[in-house]
């Protein structure tokens, strides 16, 4: 009887394959998930790069398209409402009107200053 269980029990050579093949078969899966999102990434990595470039162009012609309107005095409150944005956004849109430049900074901390010494002021 003790020969029997002996003969039912797996070789060392048949445990080893069926480990190997059971390795194999859990890798092989990994390997297709890996190559499914490797691909999957790099459709995504193109896409935005698209997309980047799609929006900057899209942000160039709103620009320009602003700049033109700011350029004929179209109300602002007729844009907003076209663009479908309050004013305080196209305001933030619209390019600004150049200031004119400050004497210096120089010049507004003095302002600030009610002292005499202007040692420190650089003319």
């Amino acid at each position: 009887m003790e020969h029997e269980n002996v003969a039912e029990t797996p070789s060392v050579d048949d445990i080893t394959t069926r480990a190997l093949a059971k390795a194999r078969q859990e890798f092989e899966a990994r390997e297709a998930r890996a190559g499914e999102e490797i691909g999957r990434a790099v459709r995504s990595f193109q896409l935005i790069g698209k997309l980047d470039q799609e929006l900057r162009e899209a942000r160039a012609d709103l620009e320009s398209a602003l700049d033109t309107l700011a350029g004929l005095d179209v109300n602002r409150s007729v844009i907003a409402e076209a663009l479908g944005i309050t004013e305080g956004t196209l305001a933030r849109r619209l390019p600004r009107k150049r200031k004119s430049p400050r004497t210096s900074s120089t010049s507004r901390r003095a302002q600030l200053r009610p002292s005499d010494d202007t040692s420190s002021d650089v003319i």
